[in-house]
This record gives C-alpha cells, structure tokens and sequence, in this order.
C-alpha cells in the first residue's frame, strides 16, 4: 500500500483538478468511498456516477492505478492437443504404410508361353553333320556269372600266351615286322606275334618301342615261363640282331597239353543262353535310370553287347560260366531335336525352344546301324509331342521393374515367347511392379497337353 500510496501522490498529467486527486487520496486512506451526493468523481480519466447510497468499490478505486497483472503461462487447449494427436498418428501411419508398401510390393506374373502340340511321324538323322541332331553315347555294363559241372573229359591242348615290350635301337627309321615273326626266349623257346607290327625307331638315345602279344610256337605246359628277354632269330648275322631286341612283360601262361574233365558244350551254351536273355533285361532297365541334363535319352534305341569267358571254360580253365553285358544308349540334345520338330511350324523364327513329353515318342533305329562303331545314323519318331518356345524368365523381370500395370500389355506383345500373361500384385492397392527383380516372380502355366489334329 505504502508503494501505490507513492504512485497517487505522483501528480498525473492527465487530472482535471489537482483538488479531486487529493480528495481521492483522503478518501482512500480512510476507506471511506461515500461522496454524500449524486456528484460524479472524477478518478485518473475515469467518471464514477453517484448511487443512492454512493459507495466505492476496492476495486472501482484501484483502476486509478494500472493494474498488475501476474504473468500467465501458456495453456494448450484440448482441442490443440487433439489436433496435434490426430497429425502424428496419421503421419506414422502414412510412413508405415509407404514402408510396408517398398518392402513388402512383389508381383507374381502367370505366363503362358507359345506352344504347339504336334504329331511326330520323322526321321531324324543323328550326328555332327550340318542339319544333323548332335547325339552322345553312355555305357554301363553288368556282369553274371554261373557255375557249371564238369561233367565231361577231353583232350585239351592249348599255347601259353604273354606280353613283350620290342625296341629298336638299330635306326631312327620304323621297322615292320610281319606276322608269325619269330621271337627266342633266353633258354631257347620260341614264340610268335600273331599280326604285323610297325616298331617306331629310336629317338637320339632312347630305343623306340612297341608292345604286342606273342603266342607259344607249341602247345603244352612247358611255353608257361616266367618273364625273359627275347631275341630276332630272322635278324641272325646282320648288326639288326643285337640292336632289336624284346624283353617279356609278366609271366606266359595258359600253355596246356592233355585229358582234362570239362564243362560239356551243351551246358556252355544253355548258360550262355540264359544269361543272355536276364542280361539284355536288365540292361534296359538300368540304362532307363541314367540321364543327362539338356538331352533326351532314346531309351528304345539301346545296343548291347555281351562278351564271355566262353574259351576258358571249354579249355577247362575254369568251371564258372561268367558273361558281361556293356550297353550303349544315344542322348539327342533337347533343344536340338525340339528346333527340328518346330520347324515345320510357320510361327517359329529361331527362338529357344524345348520339347515337352518327349518320354511319350518312340525311337526306332534305322536297319543294320550300331550305337557301338557309328558317328552317323537315323531314327524314326513317332508319337505326339509338344514343342514349347522358352521364356528368359531373368529378362522378362529386368523388362518389368517400375512398369505399372497397363503398361505390362506393351511388353508381353513385343515378347514372342508369351501367347498372355495375368499378373497379381501385393499390397494390393499398388499398380506398378516392384524396382527390383527379385520381388517379381515368374510362374509358367501351360494346358494339358492334347493330340493335335
């Protein structure tokens, strides 16, 4: 009070009457607000009019005075707060849905490539020749045995048998030696070569060489001698029969001369029989179990061939009948064999191709050729197939990342490989593909295959 008292003594510039100031001042110091009329009191700018009973308010006398107002801290209303609430809810909310949009936005294309259901009725020629189907060959082989009594005697004379190693140290010119040239073992033996040999001639020091089989001049078991050295009785007396020479690879064998019981014929070749017939059977069968990725197997044109030991037991070597089958089976490359059928279509242009329900065909091998020694030969095709056009599934996505939904039309009819295409994308309210090309995938769906007309 004492401070505002202070500020009322202060004269105003604004007063009417410094008379009225004072009279306000009295007035206030002795809280006593009655005028004792209906007179207007003037206060600083201020006109109170009189009541009945005239009495002034504290709070009519303090508007003499500015009035101090305490400083207010600002209050966030709840409709701000609402306000505020709403926009950062819906701006996690936009984020989280433009995040779920880039990660999650995959497109899944159904393709429907171009094909042709065919009935095949052709012969193919197989080989490296220009316009030929490139083939290759696999072999397995399966062997079978069977023990069979002696139940016969007979005379067996046979020759011992062996491998020589002959050198030429003579020249640097070949020497031919020609058949039943004469070979003398150390102690006197002679053997023999049963087909003409070439034997290489030396190079600086080193003899040339030749290795060959070489058979007992006699039968019996006196030629079965362990390895010796070997001269050329033809070359005796000229500088050829120290500088041509052979030297035995292992130990003659088989050298026979006498009454030995022996498998009888007739059990011989019912086994062979036998084995024979369970042989090709099985043969076939495993041969159907190999593949090879990219090439068809011809699994009706299979070659097999079957070697024994058929000499040995009439020899009474042995009393175990033993045969080996070695099959031969053609794989024709896919796409090769595929582009031959497709080309009898007027649509194809070259694209990749490949043929599906090849195992349906049948291969008939022309008359007289062989799997085991041919590079060239034919097959006759039968059967219905289809001849599908390949879709570069990496390069169809490549073709599509950022393309929206209408523009996917454009790019499948510039696509010769695709007769249509239907695409479902993800979330749903998307309509572009994704910008990579692992979130589109590529599914092919074709028909079931029918025969064509």
């Amino acid at each position: 009070i004492h401070l505002i008292m202070q500020d009322i003594r202060k004269p105003l510039k604004h007063s009417k009457s410094k008379r009225d100031i004072l009279q306000a001042v009295e007035s206030f110091e002795r809280r006593d607000y009655d005028s004792g009329g209906k007179e207007e009191i003037r206060t600083l700018g201020v006109v109170a009019k009189s009541r009945s009973s005239p009495r002034y308010s504290r709070s009519d006398s303090i508007k003499l005075y500015p009035e101090y107002k305490k400083p207010q801290k600002f209050v966030t209303s709840e409709r701000s707060k609402k306000s505020y609430w709403y926009i950062g809810v819906s701006v996690v909310v936009l984020a989280l849905v433009y995040a779920y949009t880039y990660v999650f936005n995959t497109a899944m294309l159904t393709v429907v490539p171009r094909y042709k259901d065919l009935q095949v009725h052709d012969t193919v020629t197989l080989g490296g020749s220009q316009g030929a189907v490139p083939f290759v060959i696999a072999t397995t082989t399966i062997t079978q045995t069977k023990k069979l009594p002696k139940g016969e005697k007979t005379t067996v004379e046979t020759k011992a048998t062996g491998e020589i190693v002959i050198y030429n140290n003579y020249s640097t010119s070949p020497q031919r030696l020609i058949k039943n040239t004469r070979f003398e073992s150390t102690d006197g033996k002679i053997f023999r070569i049963q087909e003409s040999v070439v034997v290489p001639g030396k190079k600086g020091s080193l003899p040339g060489s030749i290795k060959t089989k070489v058979y007992a001049d006699a039968v019996g078991d006196l030629y079965n001698v362990a390895p010796t050295d070997f001269t050329l009785p033809a070359f005796k007396g000229s500088d050829k029969y120290t500088l041509f020479y052979a030297r035995a690879v292992s130990s003659f064998t088989g050298g026979t001369s006498g009454t030995r019981n022996v498998v009888a014929t007739s059990d011989i070749n019912a086994a062979k029989d036998e084995l024979a017939i369970a042989l090709n059977a099985k043969m076939k069968e495993q041969l159907k179990t190999i593949k090879k990725e990219g090439y068809i197997g011809l699994y009706d044109v299979v070659t097999v061939v079957i070697a024994d030991n058929q000499t040995d037991v009439v020899m009474g070597k042995t009393d175990e009948y033993s045969a080996t089958a070695t099959g031969y089976l053609a794989f024709v490359e896919e796409e090769s064999l595929a582009k031959k059928f497709a080309q009898t279509q007027s649509q194809y242009r070259g694209e990749h191709v490949r043929l599906d329900g090849a195992d349906t065909l049948r291969f008939t091998l022309e008359k007289g050729a062989s799997l085991v020694a041919s590079s060239t030969f034919s097959v006759l095709a039968e059967g219905v197939s289809r001849v599908v056009w390949v879709v570069d599934g990496e390069k169809l996505r490549q073709s599509l990342v950022g393309k929206t939904k209408a523009e996917l039309t454009g790019v499948i009819s510039s696509t010769s490989e695709i007769d249509s295409a239907t695409v479902v994308m993800r979330p749903f309210w998307v309509s572009a593909f994704p910008e990579r090309t692992g979130s589109i995938s590529v599914i092919e769906k074709l028909p079931v295959q029918k025969s064509a007309n």
